[in-house]
């Protein structure tokens, strides 16, 4: 795999947790405009797509607000996309009650009130939890923002390609491996899709 053009949107913030290696996981709803009107993980890889709306200091754990500031200083100028690296997919589990949600609430720097609230949004309870190897391009790619970019949607098509070559893991081997250990630990009754 020498270039992506699929995307997946997602908090600046959590974008940054993710190239850092703070986090390996996503937890996703889906957009208020999702082709399927559900979400689901349609990608085995995917760029990560950083967005500036509805990233709010009630959201995010007070340890990592700092982290939302700078996230917000780094907002590319006006018209413009910058995409930083992508995700790889693991695992994806379906967390179908709060119970369980809160077992993972420690695996992102999401607020617990933030997590029960996409739980609880929708027609139908619950929330996926995708885990993926994340990696950071040698330099954040910058791109036109189109018009087709926007829009409470988790998938986007990029008009180019980004180049993958130099990426670097967020995580060592080992280090990933421990957490996903432990998601499986966590939810050993449960038989995860393997990618």
């Amino acid at each position: 795999m020498n270039e992506l053009n699929i995307a997946f949107k997602e908090w600046a913030v959590i974008v940054n947790a993710l190239l850092s290696g703070k986090q390996s996981v996503i937890f996703r709803k889906g957009g208020i405009i999702e082709d399927k009107k559900t979400f689901s993980v349609d990608h085995e890889n995917f760029l990560l797509f950083p967005t500036y709306f509805h990233q709010e200091k009630k959201d995010i754990i007070p340890s990592a607000l700092e982290d939302l500031s700078t996230a917000l200083n780094e907002k590319p100028e006006e018209k413009k996309v910058s995409i930083p690296g992508y995700m790889q997919v693991k695992e994806v589990h379906f967390l179908d009650t709060l119970e369980k949600l809160n077992q993972f609430k420690s695996f992102g720097i999401w607020s617990e009130d933030c997590l029960t609230e996409r739980f609880n949004w929708g027609e139908h309870k619950g929330i996926h939890l995708i885990l993926g190897r994340v990696y950071q391009l040698p330099e954040a790619i910058t791109l036109p923002e189109k018009e087709s970019y926007g829009g409470c949607k988790s998938w986007i098509d990029l008009e180019k390609s980004v180049p993958l070559e130099g990426a670097s893991p967020a995580l060592t081997d080992d280090a990933f491996e421990e957490i996903r250990q432990n998601i499986n630990t966590i939810l050993s009754e449960d038989a995860p899709r393997a990618y």
